[in-house]
């Protein structure tokens, strides 16, 4: 189905908040946070100081908010458009998270002073995370895109045997979390894969840092910092769909096609 002027305009508010917040945060992180966190971590005078973890949990929690932004408003829009009428969303995070690496890359190098003549190195650190985090995001998309058909299933089957009052509604938002609320649920299981792989990757970073395996109370400290930054995350998302609905003052009770 062709998009009204008025669809279209809300894929393009949505397209824009996306590549604004993405673009925001990491060069926020990119360009001002980390250069002040290599700073700290190199400055033997701040050696064992709270600032130093505590510019880590401000970058980890700055990137995660823009992360699960991103997938906010792709949750948003999956469910006005579908995701092939919303692909241009998916564009943005790649761009956005290819964007975010090399930016890394770049401020190595002028800390440094020079492109290393290990440059390719440098490329391939781009392009193994950003497929890294593609994955995760396919993992995401899935999961979205199986729990809203589910959702629209059953739209259809109330109408066909004329129970509509069975059909959930989706907005607004009665409650932090409802199991009927199909776009509740895709934040909730969203929240869910960013949790497990983060523990799964601090796991790892345990097991080769040894000395770590040996403090159990900064193993304890490390696992439940990353189930609030999971939590944090759920309520990014639960803010950002407000907004995406909310601000934008549309109804989003007809999913359209594009």
């Amino acid at each position: 189905m062709k998009l009204d002027d008025n669809k279209k305009a809300l894929r393009k508010k949505l397209y824009l908040f996306s590549t604004i917040a993405l673009a925001a945060i990491y060069t926020l992180n990119g360009l001002v946070i980390s250069p002040i966190y290599i700073g700290v971590i190199n400055n033997i005078m701040y050696d064992g100081s709270a600032l130093v973890d505590i510019l880590f949990y401000l970058r980890r929690l700055l990137e995660l908010a823009a992360v699960a932004a991103a997938y906010a408003v792709m949750i948003y829009g999956i469910y006005r458009f579908t995701l092939s009428g919303f692909r241009g969303g998916v564009g943005i995070f790649i761009g956005a998270t290819l964007y975010k690496y090399a930016t890394n890359v770049v401020v190595d190098w002028v800390n440094n002073g020079s492109i290393p003549t290990t440059w390719l190195v440098d490329i391939l650190y781009i392009l193994f995370y950003t497929t890294l985090e593609l994955l995760q995001l396919s993992l995401v998309l899935a999961i979205v895109c199986a729990l809203i058909s589910r959702h629209e299933k059953a739209v259809e089957f109330c109408k066909k045997v004329g129970k509509t009052h069975l059909i959930p509604e989706i907005f607004p938002f009665k409650k932090l979390y409802d199991k009927e609320n199909c776009l509740l649920r895709s934040v909730l299981a969203c929240s869910i894969v960013i949790l497990l792989i983060n523990l799964i990757t601090q796991a790892i970073n345990d097991i080769l840092t040894i000395e770590k395996i040996l403090d159990p109370l900064l193993m304890i400290v490390a696992y439940l910092a990353e189930i609030v930054l999971a939590v944090i995350c759920y309520f990014v998302m639960y803010v950002t769909i407000n907004i995406c609905a909310d601000k934008l003052d549309i109804p989003c009770d007809i999913r359209e096609n594009a």
